[in-house]
């Protein structure tokens, strides 16, 4: 949990300073990724890449140890899914560990595309959407079982967003609006009341470390927010855009808007623009906004930035100890 807490941890400081809706405040070293202008040295890259692979290696060995448990086995490798899924947003191809794989012999792997990468993880997202319960399992960030044993909900939200990436808005629009219907999961009224401990958005968190770089340079919160109802109910919306039903797309932005006291829409002309505001001032903090950007071909206009600047360069550290990783065009 402190791996995986220290990695996500990570990847909300990226979103959050690349997509610049927080600002490095005093920690100047973070000011070359508000501004864009990253290589393979600049630290923050380096540290989110290594703790990923940490938190990705303990979701490994666990994996291994309770092969002879599917529930337990499937839940740490939906977890170990969920890690990939923000290292293929930020780098694009990235090297997979497959479970067969021995510690000595990782740093000889070649890197995975990203539709092979999404395909491998789909296995273990399916078995965890049929295996684990669906009904409303409460997520306590405060209770270690939480971390564990939780909804199908948290591999359908995974699945989604990774047919999202790759343009399969038909396959991820029926996961969402499973969770939707379901009732388990209700809209906060305050973007601050999402990222409390009595949320009754989480779908999963992380319990945050009030000493963590996040807490004391981008914001406080009580979790470190991985899958948010809210997100759900906002990927529901766009995904119902991208597959022209229009009504529902409306009704699912309506919902957002509503429950955070933010303007209505009555049709889908300017849908996107609605969409980028609403994403950009009320589900900033939960790590997600990047992705949105990227999605929707936003990223080049919003942020100002060449189209290879979408991912980041994989640290030189990586790169000089493995020899088989190729470094993100654009990039020396």
């Amino acid at each position: 949990c402190t791996k995986g807490r220290d990695a996500m941890n990570n990847f909300h400081i990226l979103d959050a300073l690349y997509t610049q809706r927080f600002s490095y405040g005093s920690k100047t070293d973070w000011k070359p990724i508000y501004e864009h202008q990253v290589n393979g040295n600049t630290p923050l890259i380096y540290d989110a890449w290594a703790k990923s692979y940490q938190a990705i290696a303990a979701l490994r060995q666990l994996k291994n140890a309770f092969q002879s448990e599917p529930l337990l086995h499937t839940s740490f490798a939906v977890l170990e899914s969920m890690f990939y899924y923000e290292m293929a947003l930020w780098w694009g191809n990235v090297v997979y560990v497959s479970p067969e794989v021995s510690d000595n012999t990782t740093i000889f792997l070649p890197q995975t595309k990203i539709d092979e990468l999404f395909a491998l993880l789909e296995t273990d997202l399916q078995k965890g959407i049929q295996l684990f319960p669906a009904d409303n399992i409460s997520f306590d960030a405060m209770q270690a079982s939480s971390y564990l044993f939780y909804s199908n909900a948290v591999p359908k939200a995974i699945l989604a967003k990774m047919y999202m990436y790759l343009g399969e808005y038909d396959k991820a629009y029926p996961l969402l609006t499973q969770i939707i219907q379901s009732g388990n999961y209700t809209l906060s009224n305050l973007r601050t009341n999402a990222l409390s401990s009595g949320s009754k958005e989480i779908i999963y968190a992380f319990r945050q470390d009030p000493q963590s770089e996040y807490s004391r340079y981008i914001e406080s919160t009580d979790i470190v927010p991985a899958l948010l109802y809210s997100e759900v109910v906002m990927l529901a919306a766009e995904c119902a855009y991208r597959l022209g039903n229009n009504s529902e797309a409306v009704n699912y932005y309506n919902k957002v808007a509503e429950s955070r006291g933010a303007a209505t829409i009555s049709s889908t002309t300017d849908f996107m623009s609605a969409m980028l505001s609403l994403w950009e001032n009320e589900l900033k903090g939960t790590g997600t906004y990047f992705a949105f950007l990227k999605r929707n071909n936003l990223a080049e206009e919003v942020l100002n930035i060449p189209a290879y600047k979408q991912l980041l360069p994989i640290p030189w550290q990586a790169l000089n100890t493995n020899p088989r990783i190729v470094q993100n065009p654009g990039y020396h």
